[in-house]
């Protein structure tokens, strides 16, 4: 099959964050197994590769494939997989982070209006993201489409723990990065959360001002909300959706998964299979708006 080929470096990135985050997606389906008293239902990682064998399983209930979008999406619309992604059918989300934009903390500016002055005067040029094709990287380019923020150099780190030891270093003035991976940094003062790039306020953020609703700037949270979802093959039965869906929701309230969750800065946050489609479907909306090579 066409997606068995072989996949372009720029997947390199999203198979590290693919690890990252595949822990907590095991210890969540550990409770979704226990609840449902099976064993023998097959857990995709995510991936092109992943996402293409969910694509041509049966629709039985007994293939899911975790999926963190947008990360697979701006791959899959980087490429030519060979599969209509957008026709997986959605289980539910579990968890999601929001991307960040953090200055340093020894900088005087609290507000995103004061940046985009600073940046228009020159006292700040730098922009720091965990790397050109990741999320982060393509939204502070909406944000310099959209509100005027006038960055001159552009860069790139391996990740998002590199942009926030290189704001630490003084090395750039302003950078991106999800808000599990700046809490620590934030906590000590050596960096600031400026702004969340997402539509609202985020949960985890509750006191850092949003992109959308305190600046009143067009949604770009399908390439600003970090989620991690469960889809399974497409035309999965109506039954099997919901009932999957509504063990999904049960699974996350146990104990040890929030507990382990939390000791990790990886928020728990649900989503049902409507809002789950929602998330894949505006990701790949918004990463076919934008150039994802520039």
């Amino acid at each position: 099959m066409k997606w068995l080929r072989s996949i372009d470096p720029v997947v390199k990135k999203e198979t590290l964050y693919i690890g990252c985050v595949t822990l907590v997606m095991t210890t969540l389906m550990e409770a979704v197994f226990l609840i449902i008293g099976k064993w023998d239902v097959t857990v995709l990682l995510a991936g092109l590769l992943g996402i293409g064998v969910a694509m041509a399983a049966e629709p039985d209930g007994y293939t899911l494939v975790a999926s963190n979008p947008p990360g697979e999406q701006i791959a899959y619309l980087s490429q030519d997989p060979g599969y209509d992604m957008s026709q997986l059918t959605a289980i539910a989300g579990y968890s999601s982070d929001a991307i960040v934009l953090i200055a340093r903390g020894d900088l005087p500016y609290e507000t995103f209006p004061e940046l985009i002055e600073a940046y228009k005067n020159g006292d700040i040029t730098t922009m720091g993201t965990p790397g050109k094709g990741d999320a982060g990287h393509i939204a502070v380019g909406l944000v310099k489409e959209q509100a005027g923020l006038e960055y001159k150099d552009v860069i790139t780190y391996e990740g998002s723990s590199d942009v926030v030891a290189a704001l630490i270093r003084k090395e750039i003035d302003v950078g991106v990065a999800p808000s599990n991976a700046i809490t620590t940094a934030v906590a000590d003062g050596q960096v600031k959360p400026i702004m969340v790039l997402t539509s609202e306020r985020f949960p985890t953020l509750p006191d850092v001002p949003a992109y959308g609703a305190d600046y009143g700037y067009e949604s770009i949270d399908g390439m600003t909300i970090l989620s991690r979802c469960l889809f399974a093959p497409p035309e999965l039965p109506e039954e099997i959706k919901i009932y999957l869906q509504d063990v999904v929701a049960e699974a996350i309230k146990d104990p040890e998964l929030i507990e382990w969750a939390a000791g990790r800065n990886l928020p728990i946050i649900y989503s049902n299979s409507e809002e789950a489609a929602e998330i894949l479907s505006s990701s790949l909306e918004v990463g076919a708006s934008v150039d994802l090579e520039s």
